[in-house]
Formats: C-alpha cells, sequence, structure tokens
C-alpha cells in the first residue's frame, strides 16, 4: 500500500474518525481458489451508523453488513480490497 497510500497518512485521523490499520489475510472461493485480501480498516470512527451507512451507499451497496464495505464489532469499518 507504500505507493497509494503515504505512510505518514496511518497515523493522521481519517476522515471518519479513528485511525487506519492495514491487514493481509488468505480467502478461497470457487472460482478464484486461494488468494489473499488486503483490507483497510478504520478503528474506533467517530461517524454515526446512519453517516456510515450513506458512505457505503455511495461507494459500495448500501448495505453495511455485507459487501466490500462492513461495520463490525467495536465500532470498525473496513474496506476490503482483493488482489486478483
Amino acid at each position: 500500500m507504500e505507493e497509494y497510500i503515504d505512510l505518514n497518512d496511518w497515523n493522521k485521523i481519517t476522515s471518519l474518525g479513528g485511525n487506519y490499520k492495514w491487514v493481509i489475510t488468505s480467502a478461497s472461493d470457487a472460482q478464484r481458489g486461494n488468494y489473499e485480501v488486503g483490507i483497510i480498516q478504520v478503528i474506533d470512527p467517530t461517524l454515526s451508523l446512519e453517516e456510515l451507512s450513506l458512505i457505503d451507499t455511495w461507494i459500495d451497496d448500501g448495505n453495511i453488513n455485507d459487501g466490500n464495505v462492513l461495520v463490525i464489532g467495536a465500532g470498525s469499518v473496513v474496506y476490503f480490497i482483493v488482489e486478483t
């Protein structure tokens, strides 16, 4: 992610509030087999669920419980970026 996001930005407060976290994990499915998924996570955003839902509508499927933008426990927002 270094070529896309300045390393100094990872320590700044995000536009959603909170801070960024980068995670890489393994995944698999019938179509692609095994692959890695890069996840950008925002820890402790300060926006309301209504505001986060609106953002999800703009950039994903409008449902914060599935798709590429998820709101999960402890107020974290996750955006999945899949490398194929």
